[in-house]
């Protein structure tokens, strides 16, 4: 679920040509190329780049979120790519800070358009974190004030198609996990309308076209849409190469269309994206081995499956939960116990 960051930059961008509509944006005409230019280099991971960009914002902009909200951003991309939790301390404390800098800034400025998008993105960035957490309670708190702020601004200009990306983001995943209590008169399914939504932000946004398709390619993979999100995938992979989270849901979508070798080939990409990292994850790097493992058992290299499947039961062993974030899918424990169980039914010679 690589959506938090670039859901809230990209909702805030449509905003920066039109110079009228925000003082601090009208009194510094670099603003919008600094953004630019920060989103570009992490796209291509570079970390200190993209710091130091938004730290001339934050120079621009010391009581305005903007800034904050950017650096945030950047640390919980890294953090999520590689499922480290290296960058946790100056992940919270600068989204917390655009919190803080973003609510006392709208009690003077109630009409400022931008401050509540920032203001929302940043609560709503901040919940989609916790779900790595699995703090489900202050996921749908976050989530809840992040849409309430997101709302009021799009009253004032409805025409924000970018900001349709988060609302698909929230209308999807609040109906997909709430899906036990549907039975509650206030709960009611709105996947279809956040499908749609992001559609909208792919089709009519000006900068949301790369995150709304993330997004959109890992809700088709939830609804069991693998030849859908495979389409989107491949999209994305032709302009990201190297990307791991891109990477890894098209391991995961090959691997619900039992192309195995295709799996396999891109499952050792991954794995060699995430070893050339200095911070490693090594719950992650043992699920990497799992889906190295899975294909080959499938197309009979059943030895090979094995030694995979060892790497993976000593690699477990370095794992410090504390130090790392669980992945978009399943928890940690039951990708180890798939690894053990595949391990077993080979030795069984089964």
């Amino acid at each position: 679920m690589k959506y938090s960051f670039f859901f809230c930059i990209l909702l805030v961008l449509n905003l920066v040509p039109d110079r009228s509509q925000s003082q601090y944006l009208t009194q510094f005409p670099k603003t919008d190329s600094l953004v630019a230019l920060g989103i570009k280099q992490i796209h291509n991971l570079q970390l200190d780049s993209s710091l130091a960009t938004f730290d001339r914002l934050i120079a621009y902009f010391p009581e305005h979120p903007i800034g904050y909200f950017y650096k945030a951003g950047v640390y919980d991309l890294f953090n999520q790519d590689y499922r480290i939790t290296t960058f946790e301390k100056q992940f919270e404390k600068n989204v917390n800070l655009a919190i803080k800098k973003g609510e006392k800034y709208i009690k003077k400025n109630k009409n400022d358009e931008l401050a509540y998008f920032y203001l929302g993105g940043a609560y709503g960035f901040r919940g989609i974190h916790r779900v790595y957490k699995r703090d489900w309670l202050h996921v749908f708190i976050d989530g809840i004030k992040g849409l309430k702020n997101l709302n009021k601004s799009l009253k004032k200009r409805p025409d924000f198609y970018d900001a349709y990306f988060g609302l698909g983001l929230y209308h999807y995943w609040r109906s997909a996990l709430t899906k036990k209590f549907r039975f509650l008169p206030f709960i009611s399914d709105q996947r279809q309308r956040g499908i749609n939504e992001l559609k909208l932000a792919i089709e009519k946004g000006r900068y949301a076209g790369v995150e709304a398709r993330i997004s959109l390619s890992s809700v088709y993979y939830n609804e069991t849409k693998y030849d859908s999100a495979l389409i989107v995938n491949n999209w994305l992979h032709s302009h990201f190469p190297n990307d791991p989270s891109i990477l890894y849901f098209r391991t995961r979508i090959f691997e619900r269309q039992q192309n195995w070798r295709s799996m396999l080939a891109t499952a050792k990409h991954l794995l060699e994206i995430l070893m050339d990292y200095q911070y490693k994850s090594y719950g992650y790097l043992v699920e990497c081995h799992y889906l190295q493992a899975l294909p080959l058992y499938h197309l009979g290299e059943k030895e090979k499956s094995l030694v995979h499947l060892e790497t993976a039961i000593r690699l477990e062993k370095l794992r410090n939960k504390k130090k790392e974030l669980e992945g978009p899918n399943e928890d940690f424990k039951v990708i180890f116990k798939n690894v053990k169980k595949l391990r077993k039914k080979i030795q069984k010679g089964k």
